[in-house]
């Protein structure tokens, strides 16, 4: 197929297959990624609820102007920024 979708998810597919080099950066990461790539839409969503939760922690106004984000929501966040920031450290 030309179709240039397709390519790219063949392309991606066919790296996900492949098992992470040995003693790599990769295959150091916490298992629970099912894959070798960060996913952008997930990036930008926790990126959001952080603002946010900085935004809510910040402000001054009793009671707080916004309501709280969800603290499970805000720990998945967390969570994947921290692996963002240790996977690129090791680069």
């Amino acid at each position: 197929s030309f179709d240039p979708v397709a390519v790219d998810q063949a392309c991606a597919d066919a790296v996900n297959k492949q098992p992470a080099l040995h003693d790599c950066v990769l295959d150091k990461r916490d298992k629970c990624h099912n894959d070798h790539f960060v996913n952008r839409d997930d990036a930008e969503k926790y990126i959001k609820v952080l603002e946010a939760h900085n935004k809510w922690r910040r402000d001054e106004h009793v009671p707080n102007s916004m309501p709280m984000r969800d603290p499970k929501e805000i720990g998945l966040a967390i969570d994947f920024a921290v692996d963002y920031i240790k996977t690129f450290m090791e680069l």
